[in-house]
């Protein structure tokens, strides 16, 4: 099980779903750094599951659409969140083409931003801006 957290948070602001590790921590870094954001980071469905009282407690959902072959997909994942009424922001990133049907997926979802991989991070910081407070 890997988590990237402060050891300290008795409350996380973000969630990052994200199954490349470099990916997640430089992610958790960024929002740490320009928002003082904490930040639960999980690598799967699997673990954010062991993880749902604090993933459903935070602001924001970052999740990356591809976590792993034979895995369940970040748009089951958004989905899921929304069963369980989690109405926060959900921010779903994808290095796949637009014709990728994951990608229709994710689009079809009500009240999800998907960005596309590269992350643009100053737009990305500049989208959660507002979600402080």
């Amino acid at each position: 099980m890997s988590l990237h957290t402060r050891p300290t948070a008795s409350r996380y602001d973000a969630l990052l779903l994200e199954d490349d590790l470099e990916q997640s921590s430089m992610l958790c870094d960024l929002l740490e750094i320009t928002n003082g954001w904490t930040c639960l980071t999980v690598p799967s469905f699997d673990v954010l599951l062991q993880f749902r009282e604090a993933a459903l407690s935070t602001s924001t959902a970052i999740i990356d659409v591809n976590l792993g072959f034979g895995r369940q997909s970040g748009v089951e994942a958004a989905r899921w969140l929304r069963r369980q009424d989690y109405r926060r922001r959900v921010v779903l990133l994808t290095g796949y083409s637009e014709a990728h049907p994951l990608v229709a997926d994710a689009r079809s979802l009500d009240g999800v931003v998907v960005l596309r991989k590269p992350i643009d991070l100053e737009a990305l910081c500049a989208m959660l801006k507002p979600e402080l407070g």
